[in-house]
């Protein structure tokens, strides 16, 4: 389930490797990542300096690092192992969320952040929108990013869409067929603030950030078709 193309390829786990300079979180986190079918801890570093050469050395399909790190911060060392490890998607975590934090790790390059307060309830599904080859934005901090922070749609669609419960299902089929906020609210009996939840829930979950890449998602998996 979180074995991309790479890995898929050579016959192995979703490699990850794990940088934050507190050792109950990554200890916690490692715990999480264990528990989930597919995907080994390779390595562990912290601080920014050890992710990159770690990141260099295990050439691992996934870093989580944390945005606040000694000697390094995340930040940097995302702009570092992007260049010098081709092919290794970042997760940035951090206790900061503000819209600085965020939008500097995504330019830097990372494909996804998320709170640390929500890593337990939300870094399996993180994993595996990024390791899909999708963005994660934790609803939490959705609203604070600007869409030209985000980048391109990818170009194959992650197949997330069985992971919508039917709320949210129904909340991008209308989204896609470009109903207003206040259409959508009437016609699933939801306030206008429900429906704005609901649209920050599915963004999340399918990795896509944009009205444009909702609309070709939800024509891609089927839900625009005649039958529906």
């Amino acid at each position: 389930m979180f074995k991309k193309d790479r890995a898929v390829s050579e016959g192995r786990a979703t490699r990850i490797l794990l940088a934050d300079d507190h050792r109950p979180m990554r200890e916690g986190m490692r715990g999480l990542i264990e528990k989930l079918p597919g995907a080994e801890v390779v390595a562990e570093a912290v601080d920014g300096i050890g992710a990159v050469r770690l990141a260099r050395e295990f050439l691992p399909d996934l870093a989580i690092l944390d945005v606040n790190m000694p000697t390094l911060n995340g930040i940097e060392a995302t702009r570092r192992i992007v260049p010098e490890a081709p092919g290794v998607r970042i997760l940035g975590v951090s206790v900061y969320t503000d819209k600085r934090f965020v939008e500097e790790m995504l330019g830097a390059g990372a494909s996804g952040f998320l709170p640390k307060d929500s890593i337990f309830e939300e870094l399996p599904h993180a994993i595996r929108v990024v390791i899909s080859g999708g963005t994660y934005l934790s609803p939490a901090i959705l609203d604070q990013v600007e869409p030209a922070c985000i980048g391109e749609e990818p170009a194959t669609y992650p197949a997330m869409l069985g992971v919508l419960a039917s709320s949210e299902r129904e909340a991008l089929k209308l989204i896609a067929r470009g109903l207003s906020t206040e259409d959508i609210a009437t016609r699933l009996r939801a306030s206008p603030e429900e429906v704005q939840g609901l649209r920050r829930k599915v963004m999340s979950k399918v990795g896509l950030y944009t009205m444009e890449g909702l609309a070709r998602y939800a024509l891609h998996q089927g839900l625009l078709g005649p039958d529906h």
